[in-house]
């Protein structure tokens, strides 16, 4: 019985003597091999053996686990070399079957070159050829309007206060409820209630003015227009005429619910964009 241990991971396997130079599965590491010719092999580390025994063996052989083959490091040297050579020789050839395709000019051949360059000055180079570039819109900047500033409130002055505004003057006298009124036609009543107001209108401009209408306007912001259903002797007629300076003295007549706060809403004129206010207390 030969007894040696595997070269690969240091199992201890026995062998029977008929095995010697056969080839043996290691039953840890499933390595094949060699059955050696000695009897017995002394079991060192896998360490020691592979830092001591194997660089002093000149023909260990060398397993490859791969292909199953073994190979002597003599003769794995040998193909190596061979190999090498056989590369640079296939090297060297193929660059000598390839010649340069620009061999350097031979000194006569430099010669003639340079004179004809004397005679025919190298030729400028190539213009950069032009890009025409698009014209580009031109961008307009949108300018926004300014924005329109907010309507002005109009200002409520007190009763029988001079109220001046545009082109014209009003001074408030008098007013009164009141459930009937005579005219020319006869007693006239209302719907509601008519509410009569007394008052002098004046035209504070340089040409004639039209008397502009008025308005009574409640706490709920409800407007009510003046009554033309009556024909009074001293009516303040509205659209009459005044000139420069002149002022008119008149009644203005509402037919509206009673029971409400009210404001008088005067106009500075049928071409002035300004209003004012007149208080009435109750």
């Amino acid at each position: 019985m030969i007894k040696f241990t595997c070269l690969n991971c240091g199992e201890k396997m026995e062998a029977p003597d008929s095995l010697r130079g056969e080839f043996l599965d290691c039953p840890k590491c499933d390595s094949r091999e060699i059955v050696p010719d000695k009897k017995e092999i002394t079991v060192v580390s896998v360490k020691r053996r592979e830092a001591n025994i194997i660089p002093k063996q000149k023909f260990q052989i060398i397993k490859s686990k791969l292909s199953g083959i073994y190979i002597s490091k003599k003769s794995l040297a040998i193909i190596l070399i061979a190999v090498v050579v056989f590369l640079y020789f296939a090297f060297t050839s193929q660059k000598s079957s390839n010649p340069p395709k620009n061999p350097a000019p031979s000194p006569r051949q430099k010669h003639y070159t340079s004179d004809l360059d004397n005679y025919f000055p190298p030729a400028p180079p190539a213009p950069k050829p032009i890009v025409k570039l698009k014209p580009q819109p031109k961008v307009v900047p949108v300018v926004k309007p300014p924005p329109e500033p907010p309507p002005q409130k109009p200002v409520v002055y007190n009763p029988y206060q001079v109220v001046s505004i545009g082109y014209m003057s009003y001074n408030l006298l008098h007013y009164e409820w009141k459930d009937s009124i005579k005219d020319i036609f006869g007693i006239k009543r209302p719907n509601a209630k008519f509410f009569v107001v007394e008052l002098i209108v004046r035209n504070d401009d340089k040409k004639e003015r039209s008397v502009p209408s008025f308005k009574l306007i409640d706490e709920n912001g409800a407007e009510y227009g003046t009554t033309s259903s009556l024909s009074l002797k001293d009516s303040l007629g509205i659209f009459d005429s005044l000139n420069p300076g002149v002022q008119q003295r008149g009644r203005i007549v509402f037919d509206a619910p009673p029971h409400h706060t009210y404001l008088l809403k005067v106009s500075g004129g049928f071409w002035s964009s300004e209003d004012a206010l007149i208080r009435l207390t109750p």
